[in-house]
């Protein structure tokens, strides 16, 4: 169901009228109208998107129409490439959480998706002398999971805050360097943005995960690179479960 479809869905079920949305946000009933046949989509500050979710008493992710059901059923193994020492440390005293202002996903513990030799792949090139892994059960529960489509219609609702925010204190986005430095500092404050913005809106997200596409591509032509992989950036450790070193 497209966004636009889910608000009016949203508005009928709460028996409001586009006048209702239209003066709860501060818009004119033109807007709303446009928003709900496809002409514009939702542009709106901070307090606009809590004050939507609000009068429609609906989360962000409501906003889609997606099935919360799904969220709280995944489970997948998880791979974290580090070294001997770290992992030793891991094992007896727990991961600690990634808060580089470059981490993909934002902050979090990070693994890769059943793919235990990309994991060990990139543990040799960060610690040659010593590379290891450690493989982890990770329950996905409350998960902005960027696999499907469910979370992209919300997501871009509060990109557009997001972006206004910098713009409103007259400060440049965050420049991402994917190719060479390997660094998304674009991604990563966004992401922090959301879980926050989410956070303050009672919903609590405690994994994120995506798939990157790195490498070359496996043949001339081809549409499959390399190094392509699934991340997962878990921001819950109690969701990361059966830790062993492999």
């Amino acid at each position: 169901m497209a966004l636009s479809d889910r608000i009016v869905s949203l508005r009928k079920q709460r028996n409001l009228s586009q006048r209702d949305i239209a003066q709860a946000l501060g818009i004119t009933d033109q807007t709303v109208s446009n928003w709900e046949q496809g002409r514009s989509e939702p542009r709106l500050t901070i307090r606009q998107v809590v004050l939507l979710c609000g009068i429609l008493d609906c989360s962000l992710s409501d906003l889609d129409g997606g099935d919360k059901t799904i969220d709280s059923t995944i489970q997948v193994f998880g791979y974290h490439g580090t070294s001997r020492e770290k992992a030793n440390t891991i094992l007896s005293e727990g991961f600690r959480v990634s808060d580089n202002d470059y981490d993909w996903l934002g902050e979090g513990v990070y693994f890769f998706q059943d793919a235990p030799y990309r994991a060990m792949q990139w543990a040799t090139q960060q610690h040659p002398q010593n590379p290891a892994v450690i493989r982890s059960l990770i329950q996905l529960d409350n998960c902005i999971d960027l696999l499907d489509i469910k979370w992209f219609p919300p997501l871009k609702i509060v990109y557009n805050s997001f972006r206004e925010g910098y713009q409103r204190f007259e400060r440049p986005l965050p420049k991402q360097n994917p190719t060479l430095s390997k660094a998304h500092r674009l991604d990563c404050a966004f992401f922090n943005y959301a879980t926050e913005l989410l956070r303050s809106q009672g919903q609590e997200m405690e994994a994120i995960r995506a798939v990157f596409v790195e490498g070359e591509n496996m043949f001339p032509s081809s549409a499959i690179f390399d190094l392509a992989h699934i991340q997962i950036a878990v921001k819950n450790k109690a969701l990361i479960k059966n830790c062993q070193l492999i």
